[in-house]
């Protein structure tokens, strides 16, 4: 049996549940690196939060994917914390360097000295 196209249309929404972090994470790389936005990737809560917020009742992600009331996050990679970690620490340095030439400078050595 083979699949006919009925019709075509245009999509603006995709959802999907991924039951563990490194599916999710490597489905998020995937489309990133073809090119979509990181603004345009969110994500829905995790089942202790939705229970936590409705309570004991537990409503499968598949039914609330859509639902505009759902709480959800941007997606973080590792990698943009481990940039942030290193701006940080790279301006740190700078300020470190240029606090030393200063104090040598005014100690009496030459710039040369101080760079």
């Amino acid at each position: 049996m083979t699949a006919e196209v009925l019709d075509r249309v245009r999509v603006r929404e995709v959802a999907a549940v991924f039951r563990s972090e490194e599916t999710a994470k490597s489905a998020a790389t995937s489309l990133l690196n073809s090119g979509f936005d990181r603004a345009d990737i969110d994500v829905l809560a995790g089942v202790e939060s939705i229970e936590a917020r409705f309570g004991e009742s537990y409503v499968p992600a598949e039914d609330i994917a859509d639902a505009p009331w759902v709480d959800r996050g941007a997606f973080l990679a590792p990698e943009d914390t481990l940039s942030v970690s290193a701006m940080t620490a790279g301006v740190l340095a700078v300020m470190a360097g240029a606090i030393c030439v200063v104090v040598c400078v005014r100690a009496g050595g030459t710039t040369l000295q101080a760079l």
